[in-house]
């Protein structure tokens, strides 16, 4: 299935967000759940979630090395 442009820009704006607000690293397993519940919601709603996109997501945020 093909996620909306509307909801793919939302879901990169919130993680975004988010992000700045989680950058240190005790946050670290709260962003990983965080990332969870989004692939869950994502199941859920009948998505697939891009993981490679997650990746490139926790890469910019600076979890990932």
């Amino acid at each position: 299935k093909v996620i909306p442009p509307e909801l793919n820009d939302w879901a990169i704006q919130w993680v975004a967000d988010i992000g700045l607000i989680m950058r240190s690293r005790e946050y670290m397993a709260y962003t990983a759940a965080l990332y969870g519940g989004m692939g869950l919601m994502s199941a859920l709603l009948g998505l697939i979630p891009d993981v490679a996109l997650l990746d490139t997501f926790l890469k910019r945020l600076g979890f990932a090395e």
